[in-house]
């Protein structure tokens, strides 16, 4: 119970943070970063990876991810057996979370209604052993953007990420 409301909530909170950057971005179609530069929407997807220290295993694959987020979305938490106060504490802290973060998803969708349909296709559950293995393919922000989309649109049931984006690497240097 525990290593599941800890798991919920560290993605939880994650994707509450990335959400309310992206509304920022989307409202004011641009952010300043600390250096002056300004980098502009223009029509650009927002990408949401949240990062890990440690792997999750089939709990990061975004398969799993998009489903449980999506639950978090509809959902919420209740427990039918006896539980300590702190775990009920911790679950009704959960559910508050859960109303706040289908009030970001309501923004969000009005901000950028082709988000609607599918609210986690660009959000990623990453540890940080698994972006290092991405960022061994990277040398430009182009090339970063090309490697996570090859896990973007690819599943082969596995729930490793590592044979995963192996294979896929695979088959985009085949196509």
């Amino acid at each position: 119970m525990n290593l599941f409301l800890d798991l919920s909530k560290s993605l939880l909170d994650s994707q509450f943070q990335i959400n309310k950057h992206e509304i920022f971005i989307r409202r004011n179609e641009s952010l300043l970063m600390e250096d002056g530069v300004v980098c502009h929407l223009s029509n650009r997807e927002i990408v949401r990876v949240s990062v890990t220290l440690l792997d999750f295993g089939s709990f990061q694959d975004r398969t799993i991810i998009s489903q449980f987020l999506e639950s978090m979305l509809r959902g919420r938490l209740d427990i039918s057996s006896v539980v300590s106060d702190s775990e009920q504490e911790q679950i009704s802290e959960m559910n508050e979370k859960f109303n706040k973060f289908r009030d970001q998803f309501k923004e969000l969708g009005s901000l950028a209604p082709q988000t609607i349909d599918k609210p986690f296709y660009n959000c990623w559950f990453l540890s940080l052993p698994q972006l290092l293995i991405i960022l061994d393919h990277v040398k430009t922000a182009d090339d970063l953007q090309r490697e996570i989309w090859k896990t973007r649109n690819f599943s082969a049931s596995s729930l490793d990420f590592y044979m995963e984006y192996d294979w896929a690497r695979y088959l985009y240097s085949k196509a």
